[in-house]
């Protein structure tokens, strides 16, 4: 029997979703997955009045954004985190990467607020 808080629908969508990002861009699906870890922990430390939290499709596009920059970014970040010391270089590259997945996920819900907050002084002096 199926939990009764799932429904058919949100999971045809989640994986055609999962599937359309690994394949065709080819995106790793632990990537995403620990992208999206990352956004969903950073939800719950916005503060209430974040623009992230208005509204149910702003938080989706946000998770969205987290997932696919957490897992696009991450296989970058794994070589520049083993250059940029010895400790690193103890550390596999895939647990790097993996961090690195989380870490961007978890950043970008900061990040984008920010940024727009930076863009609308920009503009408006």
């Amino acid at each position: 029997m199926a939990e009764p808080s799932s429904t058919t629908g949100g999971i045809v969508i989640a994986v055609g979703t999962v599937t359309l990002t690994g394949t065709f861009l080819g995106l790793q699906y632990d990537g995403l997955l620990f992208g999206l870890c990352g956004g969903m922990i950073s939800l719950m430390f916005l503060p209430p009045e974040s623009p992230t939290l208005r509204t149910t499709r702003a938080t989706a596009v946000m998770l969205a954004g987290a997932a696919f920059l957490g897992a696009l970014f991450s296989p970058a970040a794994a070589p520049l985190a083993q250059s940029a010391g010895d400790w690193a270089t103890k550390i596999p590259a895939e647990s790097l990467r993996l961090a690195a997945a989380g870490g961007i996920g978890l950043l970008f819900q900061f990040a984008v607020p920010l940024a727009l907050k930076w863009l609308q002084r920009r503009v408006s002096a």
